[in-house]
């Protein structure tokens, strides 16, 4: 398990520093941003698919951060449990 919570948090931590994947997500959050701001009134539909969309990259970087946070989490737990704390 300690290994597992290790890897899955450097993959995160590579994935959000990625200079790549950042681009491409301030891309489609622009792109979106852009339909949320300029559709016309009876463009609902549009909207809310954009709203949608940025609320599903909101949810990808939190997961990502929440499993860099999940690894300090167990390193504390680790520290303690070895100092006796």
């Amino acid at each position: 398990m300690t290994d597992q919570i290790k890897i899955k948090a450097q993959q995160a931590r590579e994935l959000l520093g990625s200079s790549s994947f950042r681009d491409v997500i301030k891309a489609v959050r622009e792109r979106q941003t852009e339909v949320f701001l300029n559709t016309h009134s009876g463009e609902a539909g549009l909207r809310e698919e954009a709203h949608t969309i940025i609320r599903a990259i909101d949810a990808i970087e939190n997961e990502l951060t929440s499993i860099i946070s999940a690894e300090k989490v167990f390193d504390r737990k680790m520290k303690t449990k070895k100092t006796g704390v």
